[in-house]
């Protein structure tokens, strides 16, 4: 799959900002003024992170270098171990 930088740097500031919002979230802290506002709600970080990942494994499959099948077995091994932990 040719990699699309530009999409990879933005799901990168998008994690990011999800994991920045979830520790302010859990640690207490209720009023942020300015940037810190905005950080400590990841809710529209995580709608954006969903469709731009939804997005790069769409064009996954397009480029044809995996079926649907492969992918979601590779997915399910990735994920399934940590279920145990």
């Amino acid at each position: 799959m040719s990699r699309v930088k530009e999409i990879e740097g933005l799901r990168a500031y998008l994690a990011l900002w999800v994991l920045i919002g979830h520790v302010l979230l859990e640690s207490g802290i209720r009023h942020i003024d300015g940037l810190f506002h905005l950080a400590a709600l990841p809710t529209r970080s995580v709608e954006v992170f969903i469709i731009v990942s939804g997005f790069v494994i769409f064009k996954l499959l397009e480029d044809g270098r995996e079926t649907y099948r492969v992918f979601i077995m590779r997915r399910f091994l990735r994920l399934y171990p940590l279920l145990f932990v």
